[in-house]
């Protein structure tokens, strides 16, 4: 179990688009767009084949992957930590606030807020 383990972990800083336990979708379509146009530029055949089918130069789509290859899926989504984090501020902000205004009114219990 542990040889597999460590084969996989060896893949995974070797590769990139092995993808790992904390990858989330965009990253994992990301590489997965990345990979595809770069096997598309490395292989003369296959650049022909889409730059016939796309009635553009060999070296215009050579570009057109390349640029590509920047933003595959568009800009990357709010993460969820980020927002996870934002989350507990607020509620943190409102508990405090609801103490505050049950002690102005002098509530015996918080509970009531």
């Amino acid at each position: 179990m542990f040889n597999i383990n460590s084969q996989l972990e060896h893949l995974q800083a070797k590769y990139a688009g092995t993808g790992h336990a904390d990858q989330n979708s965009f990253e994992w379509a990301v590489n997965i767009n990345r990979v595809s146009y770069a096997s598309y530029i490395g292989r003369h055949p296959m650049l022909a084949y889409v730059a016939i089918a796309e009635n553009e130069s060999i070296g215009r789509e050579r570009y057109n992957f390349m640029q590509k290859m920047l933003l595959p899926c568009g800009q990357p989504p709010e993460r969820d930590e980020d927002l996870s984090y934002l989350l507990v501020i607020v509620q943190h902000a409102l508990s405090s606030s609801c103490y505050a205004l049950c002690l102005q009114k002098q509530l015996v219990s918080v509970d009531v807020c």
